[in-house]
């Protein structure tokens, strides 16, 4: 093989796969319903100053953002994993027919 040449690596995609699912269940097992009804539903206490308003909005706003933030990150790390699984099904059609190619009429495999 030549410098320069790119080749697809199964297993590497497979082990990045994992990875991407891990991480994807972690959001979906961990993040999400602490966001939802765990502790990190709960919004601090403020107090009763005129200030604590104000800090209630900029917590609110910060809160919703992540929120949206998290549901972003889910739906890439579901992206990612549709692309990879296409990657992976497209390899294994590419190396059945390369393999094909390389049969004679015989059904030999040529050398």
């Amino acid at each position: 093989m030549a410098k320069g040449d790119r080749v697809l690596d199964p297993e590497a995609i497979q082990d990045f796969q994992q990875y991407i699912q891990a991480q994807l269940d972690h959001l979906d097992n961990v993040v999400v319903p602490s966001m939802e009804s765990g502790t990190l539903s709960y919004a601090p206490a403020f107090g009763r100053l005129d200030s604590s308003v104000q800090a209630a909005r900029v917590y609110n706003d910060f809160f919703g953002a992540t929120w949206d933030n998290v549901q972003q990150l889910r739906g890439v790390y579901k992206a990612m994993l549709k692309q990879l699984n296409g990657a992976l099904g497209a390899h294994d059609e590419s190396e059945t027919a390369n393999t094909a190619d390389t049969t004679n009429i015989d059904g030999q495999m040529t050398a």
